[in-house]
Parts: C-alpha cells; structure tokens; sequence
C-alpha cells in the first residue's frame, strides 16, 4: 500500500527540460491597489476579483494567450505573438473603463500592463529569465492618464528623490588662490572679504 509496487511497470515520469523559446510576456495589476484596499476593503476586493475573473477566464483565453501566474491584484500572462498581447491589453483596459465609468476618479479600478518580446527559459509549465523582470518592470513604470494630467511621476512621494536648493558658489578668484592656497574656497573667500573690508575702514578714517 503506497509502495514502489503501485507504480506501473516500465513508465517514467515525464521530464520537462528547460529550453529557451521567443514568447511575449505581459505583467498586470492594479494601479494603486493599496490606497483602494484602506478606503473600502471589502468593495475594492470584490471589484478586482471579479475583473481579473473576467480576465482569466474571458478576455485572456479570447486572445490566444494562456495565464501563467495569479499575483494577488496582477496577472502575468504569456502570448505567442506581440499582437495578441496588444489586442488584450486594449482589451482590458477597455473592461476596466466600463467598469469605473459611474465610480468617482479615486475610486477607480484600473490596470497598468507591461509587455516585452523575450528569449526566455520555459519548461512548458513556467517562464524563467530576465524576460520576466523586464515585463515587470514596464508596467511599474506606467503611469496613468490621471497622473499624466497633473504631472506625478510614477514613483510614491516619499521614494523620490529630494531636490535640494543648492546656491551657486563662485569660484574663487586668483587673489583668493593665492592668498591662501592650504585654505578651502569658502575659507579663503572670508578671510579676504575681512580684509577688503579693514581697507576700505582704514581708507575712510586716514584719507
């Protein structure tokens, strides 16, 4: 029972070899699916269910493309052709406009896709490689209309990078180099103001 005896004789398991092959990868989520889960968790889960539902079961089959992978609020897709990939990324972007046509801006559910054209390792099963990366990457690199519109860049507040209000520093001049060469700029620059300023005393008090 449960024993080597069980197995039939003269079958093998089959073996599925990594081999590399010219595919088109798609990564999809949800754009800012975080903010939209602390406004109304229960609703904004119900909405990207039944959407990437419609993907899985629907829109994606429609387009000869198969699903790989199920990540939460995205999808990661795998097509034979760039154009069939296309076609269902119109296609879904269309689906979530029709479903947030009547919800407020913030309270819209939409996707962000990536798509790359890669060699990539596959056993049949999955999908290995750099390839993936790169699709992952584009669709983080999306930004929606309504950012386009105010002009936000795709990374959060708090990850981008801090302008600072550097002022511009003069060079010292030749008379500054040499009145101190062992003394950084700025140094040398207010020891010779003091003296500038000593001369122009001295030259009002004995003229």
């Amino acid at each position: 029972m449960g024993g080597t005896g069980d197995a039939p004789q003269g079958v093998s398991p089959p073996a599925f070899a990594l081999h590399y092959a010219t595919r088109t990868v798609v990564f999809a989520d949800v754009v800012e699916s975080v903010r939209l889960m602390q406004r109304d968790e229960l609703t904004v889960a119900q909405r990207i269910r039944a959407l990437l539902l419609q993907a899985s079961n629907e829109i994606v089959p429609r387009n000869r493309g198969h699903v790989l992978q199920r990540l939460g609020d995205g999808l990661m897709l795998d097509f034979a052709h760039p154009r069939h990939a296309a076609e269902c990324a119109r296609e879904l972007h269309r689906r979530c406009a029709e479903l947030s046509a009547k919800l407020p801006a913030d309270d819209r559910v939409l996707m962000r896709i990536g798509i790359h054209v890669a060699d990539i390792l596959t056993d049949d099963v999955a999908i290995y490689g750099h390839g993936v990366n790169v699709a992952a990457r584009l669709a983080a690199a999306c930004r929606t209309r309504r950012d386009r519109d105010l002009g936000r860049g795709t990374r959060p507040a708090h990850r981008r990078p801090r302008r600072r209000n550097r002022r511009s520093r003069k060079l010292p001049s030749q008379e500054h180099r040499g009145a101190a060469a062992h003394l950084s700029p700025r140094t040398a620059q207010r020891r010779c103001r003091r003296r500038r300023r000593l001369r122009s005393s001295c030259a009002r008090r004995w003229p």
